[in-house]
């Protein structure tokens, strides 16, 4: 290793009790180019991160995650430069947007003790430390650390956010301490004693490594409790878990933070780090990388031959399945999806490359092979689509809550991966195609570990639908593209069910309130129907008789009425204050009565013989509605006849809006569904609607099944994709259950 001699510094601030450095590095020029570039001439490069701390009480170990971390770090989307408010406003959007989905850590990457992190080291890089030889915030970009505060105030904040604070470090003792021979806190060491100075990161020149010895574990210890004092929750260390893998360092490190007396998640990175040592890194770490450093290419870049690659990273995961489990978590590097920018660490400031395909499969592959979930773009720039990928809870649930995660098969084009619910009462199925053109798949269920012959139900994660039994699976994957499904036994289908506890929904937080002017909870009693609009107090008449009234009691469950071949006259609700709006939001939870049950086709709904439906009239005319299905698939959006699971329905009508397509839009379980044949399109010359929804038929002398209704919502505007996509995660528990409760009502008036 080429060393230089180490200028003077500036002297310590006896004000600040920092030192201001100067200190001229190997290669300072190349630190923007080589920061996390880390130059491997491997095919397959496998990385490891974190070390788990080990706490000093056992009731601070059980605050460590025993899932994969999920969270989001700087380094994506700013480099080493990101500032205070930068990072603030990401954590705040995290703690409104994700935190209920399960993502918490809000990570500061590599160079925060930087005053000139945009020079590129020239002259010089200029560092902050304190009088014993850490580094300390730069306080011209984390203003809050100032008068030796750390980053104290800034931890304080996150944790008001409900999130946890994590930072990123290098390896080793600051060269600038070791030029000064700064005194090691809380020992009678000095940094020259403490210093390898033979041992340096290659592609990072900040800080020497640090001996194996006495003065080497005061040194981590004193900055162990320096970062517990902070509040940290999250340290990732960096150059230590490969090339080489610093065994010494990492369980100092770990020891130091043992010492700390606060649980701090210990992550070590880059990699790859060595399968001979997997045994070793599970004892000390709670990630570890998998691979090199991870963009948003697909396959190999020219310019970037070093990066580890979407494609590539299929085969290098697959070694690393038999050492995931609690508390120790094989990484396979950040998400390098959504905006990366303004000051990305690769690049200049771009969308991601990945396309849409692309960034399914990527979130696919890391939720089947429990990998932490890093989120690497910019949170403040997210997009619908990159939030909709982010906050899918049935995919979530496959990354925090399965077991027996392993590759079944491998080909150069398709490779599949399976794993158990946590539960043990489904399987999770994840067919990617790493090809370029279309690949279809058929499979028996002996393929997959099932019963050759047997019927199994698969629910799709992504579309929030499902299958129906069959004796075995057939589907065309896209170029790039995956699916993912939850494979239960036929004989037992996933049904979703009324738990009617406000504690089964985590996510309330995320409904829309702005515009309410209705909310229906409704009831089933005694043979009666009993509901109420909480809101607005109309009254509503149902099968014939007003069952609403501003006086009613608020219910629970839902308005259900049976299959009993009895004809059923619903009556169309259509409130007076939902007549004549510009703009309108309807939307209801419901589902059918039974599966197959034989359909009398009417001429209410365009022969489709709908027995449970959202309508939306414009100018007397019929545009669209969503509902139960009757003989007519494709002329609704809405779920196959015999499916009897509650899904939500919504229908969202904006008059506002030039190009009739985009006047009325049908969503389903929050996604977006094509208008059918049925609906048309809502032209420019209709400038208001009325949406109405029945049960039964409005026909009455036409025979159909029923179903049931519950949780309808009206606003007077139209919601947002992403609003319709937080009112169908808010009100979906996760578990394949709708949940229903009264308690949101009063958020919502809110």
């Amino acid at each position: 290793m080429d060393c230089m001699t180490p200028e003077r510094s500036k002297e310590i601030n006896d004000q600040t009790g920092r030192v201001t450095s100067n200190l001229s590095k190997l290669s300072a020029g190349k630190r923007v180019q080589n920061a996390r570039k880390r130059r491997f001439d491997y095919s397959v490069v496998l990385v490891a991160v974190t070390a788990l701390s080990v706490l000093a009480q056992s009731d601070a170990h059980n605050q460590l995650p025993m899932t994969p971390p999920m969270g989001w770090n700087s380094w994506d989307a700013y480099g080493l430069t990101i500032t205070e408010a930068e990072f603030r406003a990401n954590a705040e959007w995290m703690s409104k947007h994700l935190k209920p989905f399960g993502w918490q850590y809000a990570v500061v990457d590599e160079g925060w003790y930087l005053q000139n992190p945009g020079s590129g080291g020239k002259p010089v890089w200029e560092f902050t430390l304190d009088k014993v030889g850490r580094f300390t915030p730069a306080p011209n970009r984390f203003p809050s650390a100032v008068s030796g505060a750390g980053f104290k105030p800034l931890a304080d904040y996150v944790h008001s956010l409900g999130l946890r604070f994590g930072i990123h470090i290098m390896r080793g003792i600051p060269r600038e301490a070791v030029a000064r021979n700064l005194p090691i806190a809380d020992s009678s060491y000095h940094a020259s004693d403490a210093a390898d100075s033979w041992d340096a990161c290659s592609w990072n020149s900040d800080s020497y490594g640090v001996k194996s010895n006495p003065a080497g574990q005061a040194y981590y210890d004193s900055v162990a409790k320096t970062y517990a004092s902070w509040g940290v929750d999250f340290i990732k260390v960096d150059c230590i878990s490969s090339q080489p893998y610093k065994a010494s360092e990492i369980r100092m490190i770990s020891a130091a933070l043992k010492r700390s007396g606060r649980a701090i998640a210990l992550s070590l990175s880059p990699g790859p780090t060595s399968l001979a040592v997997a045994d070793d890194v599970r004892k000390y770490a709670q990630m570890w990388r998998i691979s090199g450093d991870l963009w948003d290419y697909w396959k190999p870049a020219v310019d970037h031959t070093w990066i580890q690659t979407l494609y590539g990273q299929f085969s290098t995961a697959a070694a690393w399945a038999p050492y995931s489990g609690p508390g120790h978590w094989p990484d396979a590097d950040m998400l390098p999806i959504g905006y990366l920018g303004p000051r990305p660490g690769l690049g200049s400031a771009r969308q991601t490359r990945f396309s849409h395909d692309e960034e399914r499969t990527l979130f696919t592959f890391w939720s089947i092979i429990r990998s932490p979930l890093m989120i690497g773009g910019n949170l403040t720039q997210n997009d619908e689509w990159t939030t909709s990928l982010l906050t899918n809870t049935e995919v979530i649930a496959v990354n925090q809550h399965s077991t027996g995660n392993r590759p079944l098969i491998t080909t150069d084009d398709v490779v599949i991966w399976t794993a158990r619910q946590e539960n043990e009462k489904g399987q999770y199925l994840a067919i990617f195609n790493r090809g370029d053109s279309a690949a279809k798949v058929a499979l028996e269920w002996n393929e997959v570990g099932l019963v050759l012959g047997k019927e199994y139900a698969a629910h799709d994660l992504w579309e929030h639908r499902d299958l129906g039994p069959a004796t075995s699976l057939k589907l065309t994957v896209q170029p790039h593209d995956c699916a993912l499904y939850r494979v239960s036994d036929g004989s037992t289908p996933i049904t979703r069910v009324m738990p009617h506890n406000f504690q089964d929904i985590p996510n309330s937080d995320l409904l829309p309130s702005n515009g309410l002017i209705h909310y229906w909870s409704l009831d089933q009693a005694s043979g009666s129907t009993l509901a109420v609009d909480s809101i607005g107090g109309a009254n509503v008449t149902l099968a014939g008789t007003t069952v609403f009234s501003s006086s009613s009691e608020i219910g629970s469950g839902a308005l259900s009425l049976p299959p009993d071949g009895t004809s059923k006259c619903s009556g169309v609700m259509t409130p007076s204050d939902m007549l004549g709006q510009n703009q309108l939001t309807l939307s209801m939870w419901y589902k059918r009565a039974c599966a197959g049950c034989v359909v009398e086709t009417g001429q209410e709904l365009g022969d489709d013989g709908e027995e449970i439906a959202i309508q939306a009239w414009g100018d007397g005319n019929l545009y669209g509605a969503i509902g139960g299905n009757g003989a007519e698939t494709e002329s609704y959006a809405g779920v196959p006849q015999n499916d009897t699971d509650w899904h939500l329905a919504t229908l969202v009508f904006d008059g506002a809006q030039t190009g009739d397509a985009n006047r009325l839009k049908l969503y389903v379980d929050g996604v977006q569904r094509t208008l059918g044949s049925f609906n048309r399109p809502v032209p420019a010359s209709t400038t208001t609607v009325a949406q109405t929804f029945y049960i039964g038929a409005t026909d009455c002398g036409q025979i159909h099944t029923a179903g049931s209704i519950d949780d309808v919502r009206v606003y007077n505007r139209a919601l947002s994709a992403t609003e319709v996509s937080n009112l169908y995660r808010a009100t979906y528990s996760g578990a394949g259950e709708h949940a229903d409760h009264d308690s949101m009502v009063e958020h919502e008036r809110k």
